[in-house]
């Protein structure tokens, strides 16, 4: 099939934390102003939306209701919402509740199909304080799930697949096991050995970061929250990605106070 543009623009967010108060109500702020503004295109949350799961059994914090009702006027608008389960989000969760927020059913990881293009939804498990896995159950999943499609595809996960140098970053010196999938080069040679993948997107690392491997762009998305100073009040990064894709190149532009602009052409 013909590579297809992808309606734009295609938002990508990840790692809002909502019930944190690290950068008090600025990064709140920023998710409702962005998801407000949000009147076209489609929605990719990649992972740790909120940070306070264990509470809907009895109450709902301020903070998660608005942001709840915004996504809900999202989709009375038209717009589609792509769900990736962050490590977060799975902490005080189980799959049935958070598949019945996220309306659908069955694993965790996923794909579809939109507007001639195929999407692949991971999920990357923490095995706490030890690794990051992708099991093989998985893994067979998507060899026989990017075999079965003849469209460009973008794959999407919480934790990164690509093999990045975390010794100057702010969360992870030492603790690449955290960070990083353990099966990373597995899910690189799938990928590659598809040629379908067009492109792949992360999160959980907090911060901006670009890895082309084998023509293949590996895109980590800043987090929402994430505190750009040293000092208190703090200025949350309240990033959030613009992705245009056509037929020839893909545009990614990340928007808020810590941006970044990649450019990709097929």
């Amino acid at each position: 099939m013909p590579l297809a543009s992808l309606p734009s623009p295609c938002y990508v967010i990840s790692d809002a934390h909502v019930g944190i108060d690290a950068v008090g109500t600025d990064a709140e702020h920023a998710l409702l102003t962005f998801l407000d503004a949000c009147r076209a295109g489609s929605l990719v949350i990649n992972g740790d939306l909120f940070d306070f799961w264990f509470e809907w059994k009895t109450v709902i914090p301020r903070a998660g209701y608005r942001v709840l009702a915004a996504l809900a006027t999202l989709r009375e608008r038209g717009i589609p919402v792509l769900w990736v389960a962050g490590n977060h989000d799975c902490i005080h969760i189980n799959r049935a509740d958070l598949n019945r927020f996220w309306q659908r059913s069955g694993p965790l990881y996923y794909s579809l199909d939109h507007r001639g293009w195929h999407f692949v939804v991971l999920h990357t498990i923490e095995q706490t304080d030890v690794q990051i896995r992708v099991p093989e159950t998985q893994l067979g999943w998507l060899r026989a799930d990017l075999a079965a499609t003849d469209r460009p595809t973008i794959a999407l996960m919480h934790h990164p697949a690509s093999d990045q140098d975390l010794d100057d970053s702010r969360w992870w010196p030492g603790r690449s096991h955290l960070a990083l999938v353990k099966e990373r080069a597995e899910i690189r040679e799938i990928f590659e050995r598809s040629g379908r993948v067009r492109a792949v997107f992360n999160g959980h690392l907090h911060w901006n970061h670009l890895d082309v491997i084998a023509g293949i762009p590996y895109v980590t998305v800043q987090s929402l929250i994430e505190n750009l100073d040293d000092d208190a009040p703090g200025r949350p990064a309240a990033s959030h990605a613009e992705v245009h894709v056509t037929a020839r190149r893909m545009v990614v532009r990340v928007r808020g106070n810590d941006p970044a602009r990649y450019q990709f052409e097929w």
